[in-house]
């Protein structure tokens, strides 16, 4: 049985996608319809994004069709093509993307890399200087190393060889003063004497009897050109002390090499002794001057016996003491003998500085290392003589003068008070008139004397 066809309506042909619903659907005439449709052409229609869709037309009352999809528009949604093209642009874009970020990426690591090259570069080649520089600078340690432990091992060498030749002579079974007349020259190992020279000899001046007197060091500068003044100089500084106040000055002569080195000529050989042993002279009046001649070559001696030597003050010497020293060492000469420091009689030994005439007497006592005085044996040794500080006996100040030329008040080495001295004060209260500390002026711990002694230690070296 054949199903009822729809009225037409007007004209318009059947949609294919919609039926009415009063109308039942069979088999044949949906064969009919699809062979139909399939020999219409047929038109795609694709909707672009973002382009302005078409109103739907809306169905007309009483047409008795429904128009839900018309044959004139192809929707998008649910249109797989539609849903493929757009992802593919989609895909085709993201991966437009990615390659120009891939491209930006590599250009920026090879920028990147670049720098990184060269600062690898630059510091390469700093890192290779400085290790450069630092094996330069450790071979010419190694090498100036070197170099001084030669040197080193070439006097520790020397130092042994001489230190042998010392204990074999010491070995030697020989009495002290027999050994000393035996000497006819020094030891093979070095001199230990002090290093100075004496005056050069000029002519027959040193035949006449005189001292010499070193005036290059002076404190209290004056013209040691003149000879005059020289004389004038000399002549009051021995009138100045008791025992060289009757010594005459007969005239002066200046060396040839060293204009400042002179020889003051006395009448007798007493009477230049007599000035060499008691130059207390020399200290007050010319201050930084030495003299020379016979005790230029000074040694020390520990460990005297002061019973053999002295008086009953333990202070004094006796009359023979010089002579039987020099007897009892190979007939030294001695030229002048003063203690050591500040002499304290219930001390038994004490410590002696010895002047010697010749260098060679110096050199023997200092290379034997022992001596006798009186039976006993002494240890000799080099004599450094020490500077102090100068300071006024009489206003205790460290300004270089000396009491003889001051012209300010007394002051008390006590209380540190003007217009009176140490042994006028009767103050129970001790201050340094140095440093306003309470202590005695003469203490060797005052600050202000310790500050003149650094300074006084650095200008000589």
């Amino acid at each position: 049985m054949e199903a009822p066809q729809a009225p037409s309506g007007g004209g318009e042909r059947d949609d294919p996608c919609t039926t009415v619903a009063s109308q039942p659907t069979t088999r044949t005439s949906r064969r009919k319809r699809t062979a139909s449709k399939s020999n219409e052409p047929q038109t795609i229609i694709v909707e672009l994004p973002g382009a302005p869709k078409k109103a739907r037309p809306q169905p007309t009352a009483g047409s008795g069709r429904d128009y839900t999809r018309p044959d004139d528009e192809n929707p998008v949604t649910g249109n797989p093509l539609i849903e493929l093209t757009r992802t593919t642009s989609s895909i085709q874009r993201a991966v437009n993307e990615i390659e120009a970020n891939n491209v930006r990426w590599t250009r920026e690591l090879s920028r990147w890399l670049e720098a990184t090259k060269k600062e690898n570069e630059i510091w390469r080649d700093g890192l290779l200087e400085s290790v450069k520089n630092i094996h330069r600078e450790l071979t010419d340690k190694l090498a100036e190393t070197e170099e001084r432990m030669r040197a080193a091992e070439e006097r520790s060498e020397r130092a042994e060889k001489q230190l042998e030749e010392v204990l074999i002579e010491l070995r030697k079974p020989k009495t002290y003063a027999e050994a000393a007349r035996s000497e006819s020259a020094p030891a093979s190992s070095p001199p230990r004497t002090v290093d100075r020279t004496s005056l050069p000899r000029d002519g027959g001046r040193e035949t006449l009897p005189g001292i010499n007197i070193d005036l290059s060091r002076l404190v209290d500068k004056f013209d040691t050109q003149s000879t005059i003044e020289v004389k004038t100089r000399v002549q009051s500084a021995l009138a100045a002390h008791e025992e060289t106040r009757n010594i005459t000055v007969k005239g002066i002569s200046r060396s040839a090499r060293d204009s400042r080195r002179v020889r003051v000529i006395m009448g007798s050989e007493e009477e230049a002794r007599t000035a060499r042993n008691n130059d207390k002279w020399v200290e007050t009046h010319l201050q930084g001057s030495r003299l020379q001649g016979e005790q230029w070559y000074p040694i020390k001696v520990d460990h005297v016996d002061k019973l053999k030597i002295t008086d009953d003050t333990r202070i004094r010497f006796k009359p023979e003491a010089q002579k039987m020293i020099e007897d009892e060492n190979g007939g030294v000469k001695i030229t002048k003998m003063k203690w050591l420091g500040k002499l304290n009689p219930d001390k038994l030994h004490g410590s002696l500085v010895i002047y010697l005439a010749r260098k060679e007497d110096a050199d023997k006592l200092l290379n034997r290392r022992i001596m006798e005085i009186g039976g006993e044996v002494a240890y000799p040794q080099k004599f450094e003589r020490r500077q102090y500080p100068i300071r006024c006996y009489k206003c205790l100040e460290y300004s270089g003068h000396r009491m003889n030329r001051c012209t300010n008040e007394t002051r008390c080495g006590n209380c540190a008070e003007w217009g009176h001295g140490d042994k006028e004060c009767a103050s129970q209260t001790t201050r340094c008139a140095a440093c306003s500390e309470t202590h005695k002026i003469t203490d060797p711990g005052c600050p202000v004397y310790r500050e003149e002694l650094r300074n006084l230690t650095a200008q000589n070296e």
